[in-house]
């Protein structure tokens, strides 16, 4: 198998750069898959193989489309920096962030108490610096007494409800 790690115009990524996963199979010779996208992005590695080889390798995988944000740029971005106040206050059980425009966001929560205005505060702010998008964030904040699941099954922590052409 072979595994690639492209930008959006299918050429290779620079090391420590997101891209899309695309994997070629080497032992179908009926039906070989050819550069197949499997929805993931990952970050290429910017180091080699402990083991010796000098292939180019995975450093770490960054998710799937759908939990991946975008910037202004239209460019996909991790958004787990973004989680770091949510994780911070122990008495909030369960979090989610929806992307649903490129500077509009809805942050879920499942807590003991109401975030205070001095809790949004700091999400905004700290959104803000993240995003380096001074006032022009606009995050909606609702308690929840559950988050529900995908239709998978899953639980999405972070989900980009915007199509990356916006």
């Amino acid at each position: 198998m072979i595994v690639e790690i492209v930008d959006e115009n299918g050429h290779p990524v620079a090391p420590g750069k997101l891209g899309r996963v695309l994997v070629t199979t080497l032992h179908n010779r009926l039906m070989p898959l050819i550069r197949y996208e499997i929805g993931d992005y990952a970050f290429a590695a910017d180091n080699g193989c402990r083991c010796g080889r000098t292939l180019p390798c995975i450093g770490a995988v960054g998710g799937r489309d759908i939990n991946l944000f975008i910037d202004s740029d239209g460019k996909r971005f991790t958004p787990w920096p973004l989680f770091r106040p949510l994780l911070e206050r122990e008495w909030i059980r369960q979090d989610q962030i929806v992307q649903r425009g490129i500077d509009r966001f809805v942050v879920r929560y499942v807590g003991v108490r109401t975030l205070s205005r001095e809790d949004e505060a700091e999400f905004q702010s700290h959104f803000e610096t993240i995003l380096k998008s001074p006032a022009s964030i606009s995050i909606e904040f609702q308690r929840l007494d559950h988050i529900a699941r995908a239709p998978s099954g899953k639980f999405m922590m972070a989900l980009c409800e915007i199509a990356s052409e916006e």
